[in-house]
């Protein structure tokens, strides 16, 4: 079942989701939104583990199956915007420590 507000639809699973990630930084000590104003949340987790995915090389078919979409296309767009965000880190992440210097994340 989804509940309705102002940004968007959260279904109630999410915020089963949201309440456990809220916790759990708090336990650790880890600030939900960071210096730069980028907020950890659970659609930010759910991105990331696409962007390892399609970084990683796993095929579409299985990337929509881990990711739960019932739609090729949707797992398409998400491993599309992925495989640009991970260029992007892994140019950082090469150009940082072939530096030496400390390696910049998105």
């Amino acid at each position: 079942r989804c509940l309705s507000d102002w940004s968007s639809d959260v279904c109630s699973s999410d915020l089963g989701l949201i309440r456990i990630l809220d916790r759990d930084l708090e336990m650790a000590g880890i600030a939900k939104t960071d210096e730069r104003g980028r907020t950890l949340d659970v659609h930010a987790l759910r991105t990331t583990f696409c962007t390892l995915l399609s970084v990683g090389g796993v095929a579409p078919r299985t990337a929509q199956s881990a990711m739960r979409h019932s739609d090729i296309r949707t797992t398409m767009q998400d491993l599309h915007r992925s495989e640009t965000t991970g260029r992007a880190w892994g140019a950082r992440f090469f150009a940082g420590a072939a530096a030496g210097g400390r390696i910049e994340t998105i």
